[in-house]
C-alpha cells in the first residue's frame, strides 16, 4: 500500500448532554491510501457519522487527523478554509444537505466561487454533465428533482474543488434500490476517472463488500475489526460474524439465523471490558474485565477480540 493520504490516530468524539458525557467515538485509528476505498459498517449509533463529521471538522474531536501531512484536528474554522478543497463529503439525505432556495447550477458553482476558482458557471455545467445531469437542470431547484438526481447534484458539488478524499456518509440509504445502484456505479466510475480516495460509510454489508478494499467494523464507538477482501468471508470478531449472518439471502431453504440478542451498552457509561461482551456467546470472564485492543491476525486482518483465533476457526454464523 502506498503512503497514507489520511492517517487517523486515537480519534475521540464526545458530546456533553444534560444526561452526561456521550462517548460517540473512542480511540479510533486507521489509514486511507491514495485512490483506496475503505468501508465503515456497524449498527445505528455506533459512531460512524460522528467520525465522518470529525474528519470534516464539523464537530470537535480529540486525537490526530492528518491529511497529506496536514493536521486537521483542533483547527479553527478559518484555518480549515485552505484545506477544504482536499476533502469533501456527500451526506445521507440530499434534500437536507442542499439549500432549497438555490438553483442546482448555483449550488454546484458555490464552492468554486467561495474559493475564487475561474469560470464557476461553465465548470458547474461540466460537473453536472459528468454526473449525468442534463443541461436544463441548471436552473431547476432541488425540490424539482428526484432523490437520485439530488444526490448527483450533491456529488457534483463535492467534486467541484477536485478533492483527494471523498467522505460518503450513507450516500444511497435514502434512495430506492434501483437508484442506489446507479449512484454507486457513478461513484465507482468517478473514482477510477479522478483517482479519488473514498471513505464509504454504510449499513449495507453486501454493498461494502462489493466496492471497498478494506472494511472497518465499528461497535459502540470503537473499531472492533479491520478486514481486507480475503478475510471478509471468515471474520474473527463475533460481532462481525453476527452482522454477516443477519444479511438476508434469497434462498427459502437457508437456515433461519437467530437475531443478535440485547442492545449495545449506553454510550454514557462504557463498560470496563469488551463492549460486546454482554451480547457475545463466546465471552469469557476476561472479556468483561479487560478491553481487547486491535491486533493483527495476519496482514490485512485485525480484530479486537481476546478469542479471535478460536472464533475464526468456527464454522457457521454467530448469533
Amino acid at each position: 500500500m502506498s503512503a497514507a493520504l489520511l492517517e487517523v490516530r486515537d480519534l475521540a468524539v464526545r458530546f456533553d448532554t444534560p444526561r452526561g458525557m456521550v462517548h460517540a467515538v473512542n480511540g479510533v485509528s486507521f489509514t486511507v491510501a491514495p485512490g483506496e476505498t475503505v468501508g465503515v459498517v456497524g449498527e445505528s449509533g455506533c459512531g460512524k457519522s460522528s467520525m465522518a463529521r470529525a474528519l470534516m471538522g464539523l464537530v470537535s474531536a480529540e486525537g490526530s487527523i492528518r491529511l497529506l501531512g496536514n493536521e486537521l484536528a483542533g483547527r479553527s474554522r478559518r484555518a480549515w478554509i485552505g484545506l477544504r478543497p482536499l476533502v469533501q463529503m456527500v451526506f445521507q439525505d440530499p434534500a437536507a444537505s442542499l439549500n432549497p432556495r438555490l438553483s442546482v447550477g448555483t449550488l454546484v458553482a458555490e464552492p468554486l466561487r467561495l474559493h475564487r476558482r475561474p469560470e464557476p458557471e461553465s465548470t458547474a455545467r461540466q460537473l453536472m454533465a459528468r454526473v449525468g445531469l442534463p443541461a436544463e437542470f441548471h436552473t431547476r431547484y432541488p425540490h424539482e428533482l428526484s432523490g437520485g438526481q439530488r444526490q448527483r447534484v450533491a456529488i457534483a458539488r463535492a467534486l467541484a474543488l477536485s478533492p483527494k478524499l471523498l467522505v460518503c456518509d450513507e450516500p444511497v440509504s435514502a434512495l430506492d434500490v434501483s437508484v442506489q445502484a446507479q449512484v454507486v456505479r457513478l461513484l465507482a466510475e468517478l473514482q477510477q476517472e479522478l483517482g479519488l480516495a473514498m471513505l464509504f460509510i454504510t449499513h449495507d454489508l453486501a454493498l461494502v463488500e462489493a466496492i471497498t478494499a478494506r472494511v472497518l467494523v465499528m461497535y459502540l464507538g470503537r473499531v472492533v475489526e479491520v478486514l481486507d477482501q480475503a478475510a471478509w468471508e471468515a471474520p474473527a470478531h463475533p460481532y462481525t460474524r453476527a452482522l454477516r449472518a443477519a444479511v438476508p439471502v434469497p434462498d427459502p431453504t437457508a437456515p433461519v439465523v437467530t437475531p443478535l440478542a440485547g442492545d449495545p451498552p449506553s454510550p454514557l457509561a462504557l463498560p470496563p471490558g469488551c463492549s460486546f461482551a454482554a451480547r457475545c456467546t463466546a465471552a469469557i470472564a476476561r472479556c468483561r474485565e479487560e478491553r481487547p485492543e486491535l491486533r493483527a491476525l495476519r496482514p490485512g486482518h485485525h480484530a479486537a477480540c481476546h478469542r479471535a483465533e478460536e472464533v475464526s476457526a468456527w464454522t457457521g454464523p454467530t448469533s
